[in-house]
């Protein structure tokens, strides 16, 4: 028997709070109706035409460190087998930080990120790394929390980013990116109602 403590039997308060965190406009909150839990409501979004407000909610969802390795990957399979210069570095300096994350490899990470001009999604992902956990202060300060929510915009972003790089197959990435996504809330133990591998009509 499932728990009904468990994140996806929440209550719909629980859902309206998630939603109320993702920052989603009026639309979006008009289709959370009562007894939505939040994998309902990520469907009901991405049925509805807006998955971007599926993605913001998702990456609010997960934990920080989850939200960047959804980012991460999105940038990763976007960026092609080959990247380059700026793309390169952030996807690599995000890539060891998610294999070992020291606090070092997180400021590293930040780091590269911060770098770069004209942030790509890569970048986005790198940035996010900082927020994720730790301290945002300086090494040898008190330690300062990263402020609510931030590693999650940017997470978003960079999904958002890596989808609509090519206007030609934007729809199909970000179909797989949420996809994906669900798949992360689902090893994450978020929303353990995901295992049984159905997927909304929208995210096909």
């Amino acid at each position: 028997m499932t728990d009904p403590a468990s994140p996806t039997h929440a209550p719909s308060a629980a859902t309206s709070a998630l939603a109320e965190k993702a920052d989603l406009d009026a639309e979006a909150l008009e289709l959370l109706t009562d007894e939505l839990t939040q994998s309902d409501y990520f469907d009901r979004l991405i049925e509805a035409g807006r998955p971007f407000d599926a993605v913001r909610l998702l990456a609010h969802a997960l934990p920080p460190r989850a939200a960047v390795w959804w980012a991460w990957g999105g940038a990763k399979q976007s960026a092609g087998d080959e990247p380059s210069g700026d793309t390169a570095k952030t996807l690599e300096a995000t890539r060891v930080w998610l294999a070992e994350p020291t606090d070092e490899r997180r400021r590293a990470a930040a780091k590269v990120g911060n770098a770069v001009d004209d942030p790509d999604a890569a970048a986005m992902a790198a940035m996010a790394v900082l927020f994720a956990e730790g301290s945002v202060g300086l090494p040898d300060r008190p330690h300062e929390p990263p402020p609510p929510g931030v590693a999650a915009r940017l997470s978003a972003g960079a999904v958002t980013l890596a989808a609509v790089v090519d206007p030609d197959t934007h729809e199909e990435r970000l179909a797989r990116d949420l996809k994906q996504g669900r798949e992360v809330a689902r090893k994450s133990g978020v929303w353990v109602d995901a295992d049984d591998g159905s997927v909304p009509e929208g995210a096909r």
